[in-house]
């Protein structure tokens, strides 16, 4: 009886924490970076945006969770999301110029909507700011503050079970790594484009330095891989992006239960 009673736990708790991530779920890095209410959100647009973490658990990246909106609430389909972890090359000390930014490609790969390879949550509306980043890197940027009727809408995403589709990223503990996306949508004639109209959340606690946005069809003169770090232009705070990394379903469920068998003891 006992043991048919533990083995609905894992079979409940498994379940229960498959796909949506909420307040108080599991993650494994510094902290979950949640969504600041009317915080900005950045465009994707030709981007690719990116934001680090530090691993706390070493094992595999198998949950990943993230946060966009739409600008003048024109919510489009998505048909892939390319995911990069990058390792970390940190600032110089020495000199306060430098920030840190994303390095090696460690790891890559597309998850696509119509293979069931990630999940879209709708979320509740939320007056939300939008930042533009500039074509060229030299330039700041544009901020659009909210207006009635506009960028209320967003949602989360879920990428879960990597593990289950491909073989996953092993993170280890204590060190920085740094998430790259980027978003697309099918044309009429089916070929991917930059999905347009969405932005990645702005998360309300920074963490180490600001994430950065690579132009991936940068102007002449400068390289492939451009990082430039993101900053607000009108108050030039740091901006960070909402984003969780979580253990696989089974170890939270294992660590659930093993919560509850302590309470009962």
């Amino acid at each position: 009886m006992k043991n048919l009673l533990f083995i609905s736990l894992i079979t409940f708790f498994v379940f229960a924490v498959s796909a949506d991530w909420d307040e108080g779920d599991g993650h494994k890095m510094h902290w979950p970076q949640e969504p600041k209410p009317q915080g900005l959100d950045v465009e994707f647009a030709m981007t690719m945006l990116a934001d680090d973490w530090q691993c706390t658990w070493t094992g595999p990246v198998d949950d990943i969770h993230f946060w966009v909106s739409w600008k003048e609430n024109l919510i489009q389909p998505i048909n892939q999301i390319s995911v990069t972890i990058f390792s970390d090359i940190p600032a110089d000390p020495q000199d306060p110029t430098t920030y840190s930014m994303p390095g090696q490609s460690l790891w890559d790969a597309d998850f696509d909507f119509a293979l069931g390879q990630f999940e879209r949550r709708p979320m509740l509306p939320d007056e939300q700011g939008w930042f533009v980043a500039p074509t060229d890197p030299t330039q700041p940027g544009t901020v659009i503050p909210w207006q009635a009727g506009d960028h209320e809408e967003w949602e989360q995403i879920n990428i879960t079970k990597i593990s289950d589709l491909m073989q996953p990223f092993n993170q280890e503990e204590g060190t920085i790594y740094w998430l790259g996306l980027e978003i697309f949508t099918e044309d009429l004639s089916g070929v991917l484009q930059p999905t347009p109209f969405v932005g990645w959340k702005e998360t309300d606690r920074n963490w180490n330095d600001d994430a950065v946005w690579m132009n991936i069809d940068p102007p002449d003169g400068y390289p492939d891989l451009y990082w430039t770090e993101l900053v607000n232009p009108e108050l030039g705070t740091s901006i960070d992006l909402a984003f969780v990394i979580t253990p696989e379903p089974a170890t939270i469920a294992l660590l659930a239960i093993g919560g509850l068998f302590i309470r009962k003891r």
